[in-house]
């Protein structure tokens, strides 16, 4: 789970409503339990990893990322991405980095005839990767 600003975000007159309602830090305390209670590690990435602006094919930062796009193509490896589903891939991954998990890890792209690329992917144990996706 990612770590998030409350407090910040309690300040927004779009968001505060919302964030009361659903108390937000008794959320964080009943998932933590659940987690324990079926032998899961529960995880908090930092509030400043770029789980929405990194890809999760080859780890690309896209610094020119608004808030408001939803959909973003890398410049690297030209993948399309869905911003919800890449930042939910990329803060599972982090979670998996973070416990010494195995990943799937980008092994290789190369590109085809259509200007697009094909992806090859292995399982490694995180500490030995260096790209992941």
């Amino acid at each position: 789970m990612e770590t998030l600003n409350i407090r910040g975000m309690i300040k927004s007159r779009n968001l505060s409503r919302s964030i009361h309602e659903i108390e937000w830090e008794k959320l964080i305390e009943m998932i933590k339990y659940k987690s324990e209670l079926y032998g899961r590690e529960f995880v908090q990435i930092d509030r400043w990893f770029p789980s929405s602006k990194k890809c999760h094919v080859c780890g690309e930062i896209n610094h020119d990322l608004g808030r408001e796009e939803r959909e973003w193509e890398c410049s690297h490896c030209y993948a399309v991405h869905q911003r919800d589903v890449n930042t939910a891939k990329n803060i599972l991954y982090e979670g998996l980095r973070a416990t010494g998990s195995m990943v799937m890890c980008l092994v290789d792209f190369i590109p085809n005839s259509e200007n697009k690329f094909i992806y090859k992917y292995g399982w490694k144990c995180f500490v030995d990767t260096v790209g992941m996706a």
